[in-house]
C-alpha cells in the first residue's frame, strides 16, 4: 500500500493500537465484553489466507513472458500488465487498510470530518499525474526501480542514503497496518494480536518469496474484489442495524475549515495529492506496465477506483457517529473512549450480523495483505538491484548472475517482511510513526525523484544537502502523535494537536530549492576546477567504473553520451570530458570521427557533459553496448 496518507489525521485523543487492545483484552468496555476465540471466524480467515497463497503461488509458477528475463519477472512482472489488471493492482496499492481505516477515523473525529477527508479526490488526481509525469517517463527508460533514476542522477553513494529513508518508510508502513490488522482480528476471531500478526505477515511474504511482484499484482487483484464485495455487503446491514435510527445531521460529520486551520488543511491535501509518488510501490507497477501509455491509463483508472472505494470508510464512518452505541455489545461510544481509530472494525462487527462482520473484517485483512505486499517487494527490489549488485559488481569485478540476484532478492523480502512484522508486534505507537514516515520521505523523496528525471544538473551533493535539511525541520518542526516536541519554534504549535503551519510544504519547497542551488555551486566547482575530480565522491561529473570491457569498443565522442542497457537494465552513461581515463587503457583517437577505441579488460572512467547520445549515429557505426 502506497501509505495511505489518511491515517496522519489521527484522533489528538486516540490512544495507541497497544492501548486500544489491552482494553479489549482486558475488558474495560462498560459491558465487560470478552473476546474468545472463535473457531468458525478462525477456519474463514484460514481459508482466505490459503486462496490467497494458492493464486499468488500459482500465478508466480504459471505467469510468463516471452523474453523476459528472470530479473525482470521477478520484479516488474515482464513488463507485461495490461491495464486491466495494472489498474486493479495499482487501485489495491492505494486502497489498503490504513486507507480505509484512516478515511473512517477522520469523518468520525470530532473537529475534523468530512471536509477533511479529501485524500479520495487528491489520491485520484495525484495518481494521474503520478503516472502522466512519473510513471510514464520511467517505464519509456526501462528502469528497472524507481531508485535507477537516482543511482543515474546522483552516484550510488547518495542513492544508498536515499534508499534507506524509503526502506524506514516501507517497514513502519507494513508495520502499522500488519498491526492494524492484528487488532482487528483480536475483535472478531479472539486471537492474540502478536499471532495474527505473525499469521497475516507470513502469509504475504511466503507469496511474495515464490511469486514476487507477478503473484503480488495478480493477489492484488482478488484481495481488491474482496474488498468491494465486503463493504458492498456490510454497509446495507449496518444501516439497518436498530441503533441507526437515524444518519446524523451534517454538524457532525461535515468538520469545518477556519482562518486558523487552513494552512494545515492545505498543507495535508497537498500532502496526499503528492505523497504517494514518491513511494516506490506505486512507481514499481508503472514499471511493470505494457507501456508508457499503458502506465498513464493505469494512473488515472487506478485513482478513479480509488475514489470510488473512498466512499465506503466515508460512509461507515457517518454510521458509526449515526449509531446508539448504548444499544449495542461495545455499549459506549467510540468517539467518547476517544477510540475512532477504531471506528471501522467496530461498525463491521457490532452493527453487522456476525456472518457478514466475517465478511467485513475478510475485506479488511485482504486490504491490508495487498499493502504489505507491496511495500516488502518494492524495498527488497531496490536493495537487491540498485545497493547489492552495485556494489557487488564494483568489489568482483563481474556481473552478478541472474540466479544470484533472484536469491538475494527473495533473502531480501524475508529480511524486511520479518522486520516489519517485529515492528508491530513490539511498538505502540505504530500510528505516530508511520505519520513520521510517510512526512519523511514525502519531503525528501519528492523533490529528489522530480530532479532524478527533469533536471540533468543536480546531483549528490544538492540531493543529500536538500533531503537533510528538509529532514531536520520536519523533525524539528516536532510531532504531535509520537509526543516528540519542537525545537524549531514555528508558529502555531498547539500541544496535543500538532502544527498548523503548514511545515510539510515548507520542508519539501525548501528541499527542492536547495538541491538545485548546491547541485550548481557543485558542478560549477568541479568543472572550473577548484575542486580537483578526484574528490568527487558522489560523482557530480558522473564518474562511472566499468568492469567487464571484453573487446575493443567504439564510442562517439564529439559531444555525446554512450548508453548501455543490458538484460539486468542497469542504464550506464558515459562520455569523455577530458580524456581523464584510466592510464592502463590504450586510448586512441580516429582523425575527424574523433572515435576512441580501448583494448584490455580493465577499470576505466568517463566522465559525463550532459550531451545527449545520438542514436543514428549509433546505428550507422559498429557500436558494441557494454
Amino acid at each position: 500500500d502506497t501509505p495511505a496518507i489518511a491515517t496522519t489525521m489521527a484522533s489528538t485523543t486516540a490512544p495507541s493500537l497497544m492501548d486500544i487492545t489491552t482494553s479489549l483484552s482486558n475488558g474495560t468496555s462498560t459491558c465487560g465484553a470478552e473476546n474468545d476465540f472463535n473457531v468458525v471466524a478462525f477456519v474463514v480467515l484460514i481459508v482466505f489466507y490459503v486462496v490467497i497463497l494458492a493464486i499468488g503461488v500459482i500465478a508466480g509458477k504459471l505467469f510468463k513472458v516471452e523474453g523476459a528475463s528472470d530479473t525482470d519477472l521477478q520484479v516488474v512482472a515482464g513488463r507485461n500488465l495490461g491495464w486491466i489488471v495494472g489498474t486493479m493492482t495499482m487501485a489495491a496499492t492505494y486502497a489498503g487498510g490504513g486507507y480505509l481505516n484512516g478515511l473512517a477515523e477522520l469523518v468520525s473525529t470530532p473537529g475534523l470530518g468530512l471536509v477533511w477527508s479529501v485524500s479520495p479526490i487528491c489520491v485520484f488526481i495525484g495518481t494521474g499525474i503520478g503516472g502522466t509525469f512519473f510513471g510514464a517517463p520511467l517505464r519509456k527508460q526501462e528502469c528497472l526501480t524507481m531508485l535507477d533514476p537516482f543511482v543515474q542522477r546522483f552516484g550510488k553513494i547518495a542513492a544508498t542514503l536515499l534508499f534507506l529513508i524509503t526502506l524506514i518508510g516501507d517497514i513502519f508502513w507494513s508495520a502499522s497496518i500488519l498491526r492494524a490488522l492484528g487488532t482487528s482480528l483480536s475483535i472478531i476471531v479472539g486471537l492474540d494480536v502478536w499471532l495474527a500478526i505473525v499469521i497475516s505477515g507470513g502469509v504475504a511474504i511466503l507469496y511474495t518469496v515464490v511469486g514476487a511482484m507477478i503473484a503480488v499484482a495478480y493477489t492484488d487483484v482478488v484481495e481488491l474484489v474482496f474488498v468491494i464485495v465486503g463493504f458492498c455487503i456490510t454497509i446495507p446491514f449496518a444501516l439497518q442495524h436498530k441503533s441507526v435510527d437515524v444518519i446524523a445531521s451534517t454538524d457532525a460529520y461535515l468538520g469545518e475549515i477556519n482562518t486558523i486551520n487552513m494552512w494545515m488543511w492545505i498543507d495535508y491535501a497537498l500532502l496526499y495529492l503528492f505523497g504517494g509518488i514518491p513511494w516506490a510501490s506505486t512507481q514499481q507497477r508503472f514499471l511493470s506496465a505494457k507501456s508508457a501509455t499503458h502506465a498513464v491509463v493505469m494512473g488515472w483508472l487506478g485513482g478513479f477506483i480509488v475514489l470510488i472505494i473512498g466512499a465506503a470508510p466515508i460512509g461507515m464512518g457517518i454510521i458509526g457517529l449515526s449509531a446508539n452505541w448504548s444499544r449495542t455489545e461495545l455499549c459506549e461510544d467510540p468517539v467518547a473512549m476517544g477510540q475512532q481509530a477504531m471506528m471501522l472494525p467496530y461498525v463491521i462487527y457490532y452493527l453487522t450480523p456476525y456472518a457478514v462482520s466475517v465478511v467485513g473484517l475478510g475485506a479488511l485483512a485482504a486490504a491490508v495483505m495487498s499493502s504489505v505486499d507491496s511495500s516488502v517487494l518494492s524495498s527488497s527490489s531496490m536493495f537487491t538491484h540498485n545497493i547489492f549488485k552495485t556494489f557487488y559488481e564494483l568489489a568482483n569485478r563481474k556481473r552478478a548472475s541472474q540466479k544470484l540476484l533472484l536469491w538475494i532478492n527473495r533473502a531480501a523480502i524475508l529480511v524486511v517482511g520479518v522486520l516489519a512484522s517485529l515492528v508491530a508486534i513490539f511498538t505502540t505507537s505504530i500510528f505516530g510513526m508511520i505519520t513520521m514516515a510517510v512526512d519523511i520521505v514525502y519531503v525528501t523523496m519528492l523533490p529528489q525523484l522530480i530532479c532524478s528525471i527533469y533536471i540533468p544538473f543536480t546531483n549528490g551533493y544538492g540531493a543529500l544537502t536538500g533531503s537533510v535539511l528538509a529532514l531536520i525541520i520536519r523533525l524539528g518542526a516536532g510531532d504531535a502523535f509520537i509526543n516528540l516536541d519542537p525545537v524549531i519554534p514555528f508558529p502555531g504549535w498547539i500541544p496535543g494537536v500538532g502544527n498548523l503551519f503548514p511545515v510539510r510544504l515548507l520542508s519539501v519547497t525548501l528541499c527542492f530549492f536547495v538541491t538545485l542551488i548546491v547541485s550548481a555551486i557543485f558542478k560549477y566547482m568541479f568543472e572550473s576546477k577548484c575542486i580537483p575530480v578526484k574528490y568527487d565522491i558522489f560523482e557530480a561529473t558522473h564518474t562511472f567504473e566499468v568492469d567487464w570491457i571484453e573487446e575493443t569498443e567504439h564510442v562517439k565522442t564529439d559531444d555525446a553520451v554512450f548508453e548501455r542497457e543490458d538484460h539486468a537494465h542497469d542504464n550506464l552513461a558515459m562520455t569523455h570530458v577530458d580524456q581523464e581515463f584510466n592510464k592502463k587503457a590504450d586510448l586512441k583517437l580516429d582523425g575527424d570521427k574523433k572515435k576512441m577505441s580501448m583494448d584490455g579488460y580493465e577499470t576505466y572512467r568517463f566522465r559525463s557533459n550532459g550531451a545527449k547520445w545520438d542514436p543514428e549515429y549509433a546505428e550507422k557505426k559498429d557500436f558494441t553496448h557494454i
